[in-house]
Order: structure tokens, then C-alpha cells, then sequence
């Protein structure tokens, strides 16, 4: 094997553990208060759905999110790293991260993503996947727009 090869698969495996903890101990789950936005989608494929919801304060900040994922490790994961990721962002940057990590997950394209996001880089090569990380960027999505 090459170091090239090894290092790739250090790291798959880095990745690995690193999801299955954020499905095993999600973040950003409870009750969201009351007038926060929500989005909600399902992944009609094999049944994982969504609920995200955000909220912010009025310079447009977003404030704080929550999320209830009924789905895979991979869906639930993704759902936690959005809460952690989206926090504190201006709805463009909201909007912008949201489709950086589309391009990471079914580009393979790394621009702008912080580290903890560039775990969902070891989904972009298991295309089988790609919805799974969809169906929670599609729910927070739709409460962007319930914002607007």
C-alpha cells in the first residue's frame, strides 16, 4: 500500500468513529421554543426524515437550531454538525454553508468547510449515501426559507 493510501484510510476510519458518535450522542435535539422556523423532509428512498429548526434575532443572526432526526447514522450526524455549523451564521453565510457541503458530499469539493464539517467528505465516495446527508440539508433548507 502507498502512504497515500494509508493515510486516506486512517482518516476514513478517523471519520467513521466520529460520525457514529454524533449518531450515538446527537446534538441540538430537545424542544425548540416556540417561534423558532422548521423545515422537514424525507428521504422517500429509505424513510429518514428531518425536522431542523432555527431561529434569530433581529439583526438576522441565527440564533440557535435544533434538530430531530428519525434516520441513519449518517442523516443524524449531519443534523448535528448543521446545528454546530449553522449557529451564529447571517442567513447568506447559512445559505452558503449549506451548499458548500453539497459540493463536499457530491463534488468532493472541500472550499470553505471547516474541519468538523469535512467529516461528511467520506460520504462523497459511498454515492448510495448522498441521501442521506441530503434529506438534512433539504430540512435546513426549507427553514431558511420559512425565515424569508
Amino acid at each position: 500500500m502507498t502512504e497515500e493510501t494509508d493515510r486516506h484510510k486512517t482518516l476514513q476510519a478517523i471519520y467513521k468513529e466520529r460520525l457514529l458518535q454524533l449518531f450515538r450522542e446527537p446534538l441540538g435535539t430537545g424542544e425548540p421554543d416556540p417561534g423558532a422556523f422548521r423545515g422537514w423532509a424525507k428521504n422517500r428512498t429509505c424513510g429518514d426524515e428531518v425536522a431542523f429548526y432555527s431561529q434569530t434575532n433581529q439583526e438576522g443572526i441565527i440564533t440557535h437550531c435544533w434538530q430531530n432526526t428519525a434516520g441513519c447514522a449518517i442523516a443524524t450526524a449531519t443534523s448535528s454538525l448543521l446545528v454546530q455549523a449553522l449557529a451564529g451564521k447571517s442567513r447568506e453565510e447559512y445559505r452558503q454553508t449549506i451548499q458548500r457541503i453539497r459540493a463536499l458530499v457530491y463534488e468532493g469539493h472541500d472550499d470553505g468547510i471547516s474541519e468538523e464539517l469535512k467529516l461528511l467528505s467520506a460520504v462523497h465516495e459511498l454515492r448510495s449515501r448522498h441521501d442521506c446527508v441530503g434529506v438534512s440539508l433539504d430540512a435546513a433548507s426549507k427553514a431558511l426559507e420559512d425565515h424569508e
